[in-house]
């Protein structure tokens, strides 16, 4: 039945072209002008498209412009017009939508903008005016602000250099902020930062995102560490800081840089220093799993408050594969051991 059905479509279709041709198509030589007659109809349209189209395609209602292209919606840590800075910057400036090789070009061009982490596809699809770009990608998000002499640099989740211009000096104040040695990016904006210490430190900032704010923190510190094998790399290890706290780098014997803090205000409590370890997915033997880390910080808060009212609390360590450690005086206990899973500290 499916072939009786296809076979009407078929002949629906079929049916004028046979009564064009009925006149033509007694025996051989009838067969021989209506083939002739089809490759030359053929042979036509494309003469009359390589004279004509040009001039069809460059009508006004056919040129590629920033409103008949869609994007996904910009998040507001955007600020800049996606479309009109692939406009500017590209090479899409009048190419007419009805050329064939225009999704390749306009995939090109977005995956060149620094905002852009992957175009997943470009189509093109009818419209009421004209017909319309659909190009899919996903944006890249920043997670943490490197702090260098010149200021802040965006970094996002993968440790790809963002536009500094983009951002102002209280927006910086949004994101994690890190302090390692390495202060200066090694390529331009739209690249790899250059340091596996940021990469880390990216990591560990998504991996916090929900967290990090309620609970008072505002710095990663990255500390470089020499493995006791010189054979292997040098890893790194993460320090947070809460928020009122200002960075400062020292020189030690081994004239290594290492981070210091200081307290913005006058209080002259400690400041308070959470213990991370290693980036997530690279813990070391006997270190807690970034899941089990944060949900010792998410207890912490939850029964003694955001990190940056503490008074006492020299040291919170989520490191150890057995339970958080306190040390400090917190509610008469000094020092002080939490465990996984316990209510109240075990002095």
């Amino acid at each position: 039945m499916n072939a009786a059905k296809q076979e009407g479509w078929v002949g629906y279709f079929l049916a004028p072209l046979r009564h064009l041709f009925r006149p033509l198509t007694g025996g051989s030589r009838g067969l021989f002008v209506a083939v002739a007659l089809a490759v030359f109809m053929v042979v036509a349209a494309y003469m009359g498209w390589s004279k004509w189209g040009p001039t069809i395609s460059s009508r006004d209602r056919f040129v590629l412009t920033v409103e008949s292209q869609e994007i996904p919606r910009q998040p507001a840590w955007i600020p800049a017009d996606i479309k009109a800075e692939v406009m500017r910057d590209g090479s899409l400036t009048g190419l007419s939508v009805l050329d064939p090789e225009l999704t390749s070009q306009v995939a090109r061009d977005f995956e060149l903008n620094t905002w852009v982490s992957r175009v997943i596809r470009v189509v093109k699809r009818p419209g009421k005016e004209s017909p319309r770009v659909i190009i899919e990608l996903d944006y890249r998000r920043p997670v943490v602000m490197v702090k260098t002499r010149n200021g802040f640099w965006p970094v996002d989740s993968e440790g790809v250099l963002l536009p500094p211009d983009d951002f102002s000096p209280s927006q910086t104040r949004s994101y994690l902020r890190v302090v390692t040695d390495n202060w200066q990016p090694a390529g331009p904006i739209g690249t790899p930062y250059g340091d596996s210490g940021i990469n880390g430190a990216a990591r560990l900032a998504t991996a916090i995102d929900g967290v990090w704010a309620d609970a008072g923190l505002q710095w990663i510190v990255v500390r470089k560490e020499l493995p006791v094998d010189a054979s292997q790399a040098p890893h790194s290890t993460y320090l947070l800081y809460p928020v009122g706290n200002a960075p400062g780098i020292a020189r030690t014997n081994s004239n290594a840089p290492q981070a210091t803090f200081a307290s913005e205000g006058s209080s002259s409590e400690p400041v308070l220093e959470v213990r991370w370890g290693h980036a997530p997915g690279l813990e070391a033997p006997g270190e807690a799993t970034c899941t089990q880390k944060i949900t010792r910080l998410e207890q912490f808060v939850q029964d003694y408050g955001p990190l940056h009212e503490q008074t006492g609390v020299r040291v919170i360590d989520l490191r150890s594969a057995s339970g958080i450690s306190i040390v400090g005086k917190k509610n008469g206990f000094e020092p002080a051991s939490l465990r996984p899973g316990s209510q109240e500290p075990r002095s």
